[in-house]
């Protein structure tokens, strides 16, 4: 049977774990650190995947306060200027191969954006802002949680 393409990273209180179905099932555990995931392989230096975990690094380095630095960083529409192409095109063909973080296009744009961080004590946050399809701001939700083992 047949799937549209998926990428997922699963969090647990012990480990990280990628899973993928293309080009076949992937199963990865992620060690402690920084990955970028777009339309395209887990950690595939497209310009905007690299722009995007070099502005985490710079947030969590200067105390990883204030989610919204991050959301505003989300919404940026211009195009990268470093990075690689990507090696594989993405699956979705009104994607161009180097492309925005944020997408404004009526059929195929970004729609939300959206932050979860949990510190060292367990304390989470999850913020989504979003997007209609003109590329304008619709709502917003802040959601706090606590996550223990």
């Amino acid at each position: 049977m047949d799937f549209n393409p998926l990428n997922l990273i699963n969090v647990d209180f012990d480990e990280a774990t990628f899973l993928s179905n293309r080009p076949t099932s992937t199963r990865q555990v992620l060690a402690p650190g920084v990955y970028g995931l777009s339309n395209g392989s887990l950690n595939e230096p497209w310009p905007k995947t690299v722009k995007l975990k070099s502005i985490l690094l710079d947030w969590v380095a200067a105390g990883a306060q204030q989610p919204e630095h991050l959301l505003d960083k989300l919404r940026d529409d211009t195009l990268p200027e470093f990075g690689e192409g990507s090696a594989v095109p993405s699956d979705v063909p009104q994607e161009a191969p180097i492309s925005p973080i944020f997408i404004k296009n009526s059929i195929y744009g970004t729609r939300c954006s959206t932050i979860v961080a949990i510190d060292a004590l367990g304390q989470g946050f999850i913020v989504e802002r979003r997007f209609t399809s003109n590329g304008d701001t619709s709502g917003e939700t802040a959601l706090s949680f606590s996550w223990r083992p």
